[in-house]
């Protein structure tokens, strides 16, 4: 990861998703996570990462 943020910099975004078993079961479903569990580490990660996205849009 230091290696790839070193080399990459700036293109690199600072949030991380987390392993979670609930974005697997999610998938396994055919659903997003925000439907099938909205309130997991991953939903969290992944809104955390869409918030950050934005940010550097504006």
């Amino acid at each position: 990861m230091d290696k790839l943020t070193e080399d990459l910099q700036e293109k690199v975004f600072d949030t991380k998703i987390r392993i979670n078993v609930a974005l697997a079961e999610a998938q396994l479903q055919g659903q997003s996570i925000f439907d099938y569990a909205p309130e997991s580490n991953g939903a969290k990660d992944y809104e955390m990462l869409v918030d950050e996205i934005l940010s550097r849009l504006n």
